[in-house]
């Protein structure tokens, strides 16, 4: 759900591996805030899912196909390849990730890996990442936990580098400070 819809810098996250998944499931990105969720499948796997040998396929969606729904998602496409949001999410998802090896660099054993791809990146700590996430907060930063040692980051496609730069500004105060070790 994550991975999709630019996430990554590509349109879905298993480009990167050049994979062409069976089934895929989309949402949360796909209506820009609006509620969706859609599968894409290929062929093969939608035969499957037919209620008869070239019928449709019955698989339901609460938010999906609606009017509403699906204009939001024509526009997220659109916004995301007229405004060449790929590119600028590979860009600024990789200036991103050096800046958070540098706190790795800076924190050794606090701050030991950063994961991801584009603007879905993860700084792996030795301690809580809640501590961090929470601390981070209290100082104006809005950051999340993925998995028991990771903070996540998912900034906007749009985030400007000053307000990356100002991020990783926060979480260095925050790690500076022993929080989460």
């Amino acid at each position: 759900m994550q991975t999709g819809v630019g996430r990554t810098g590509t349109w879905f996250g298993h480009q990167h591996d050049d994979v062409a998944p069976d089934v895929m499931t989309l949402a949360k990105g796909l209506g820009g805030g609006v509620p969706i969720g859609a599968i894409a499948c290929s062929e093969k796997a939608a035969a499957g899912l037919a209620s008869a040998p070239g019928g449709a396929v019955t698989h339901a969606s609460t938010f999906g196909g609606n009017p509403l729904a699906s204009a939001a998602a024509n526009a997220v496409f659109s916004i995301i390849d007229d405004d060449a949001l790929l590119a600028r999410v590979q860009e600024s998802g990789a200036y991103l990730a050096d800046k958070l090896a540098t706190l790795v660099r800076e924190f050794p054993g606090h701050a030991t890996e950063v994961r991801g791809r584009g603007l879905l990146l993860g700084l792996v700590v030795s301690g809580s990442p809640v501590a961090v996430v929470a601390k981070c907060r209290e100082r104006g930063l809005l950051l999340s936990v993925a998995g028991d040692k990771v903070v996540r980051f998912a900034p906007p496609f749009v985030a400007t580098i000053p307000l990356l730069d100002e991020a990783v500004s926060i979480l260095r105060s925050v790690l500076a400070d022993g929080i989460g070790k």
